[in-house]
């Protein structure tokens, strides 16, 4: 019984190793069909499918929200910044230290590397 047991897990591990490895080609399909949309809308060519809602287009009954990118900032050259940043990093590992943070634990999750 245990090597049925062996082989079905096994077998759980061999099918999540070529499922990963699927999502990673859609991963990189869906990136280059992305820019490529991107290229499509900076040019206008999807115009004639916008609707009333920012940035939306329809096309055969679905939605497609294009997100110009999140805006973020570098503090690379604001001290002030840097330097309460450090301050903060030193104040939570000793909290950690003192026991006074809680410990949270995510959810369990799989990590597959050939």
């Amino acid at each position: 019984m245990t090597d049925n047991y062996q082989r079905s897990a096994e077998n759980s591990l061999r099918v999540l190793a070529q499922l990963k490895q699927q999502q990673r080609a859609l991963e990189t399909k869906i990136k280059d069909l992305q820019a490529e949309l991107t290229q499509h809308v900076l040019a206008g060519d999807l115009d004639h499918l916008k609707t009333d809602a920012d940035n939306t287009y329809k096309f055969e009954d679905i939605n497609f929200v294009y997100n110009k990118g999140r805006v973020s900032y570098d503090y690379s050259d604001c001290q002030e910044v840097l330097d309460v940043q450090e301050t903060l990093k030193s104040l939570q590992s000793t909290a950690v230290a003192l026991s006074r943070a809680t410990e949270k634990i995510g959810a369990p999750f799989w990590t597959v590397r050939a």
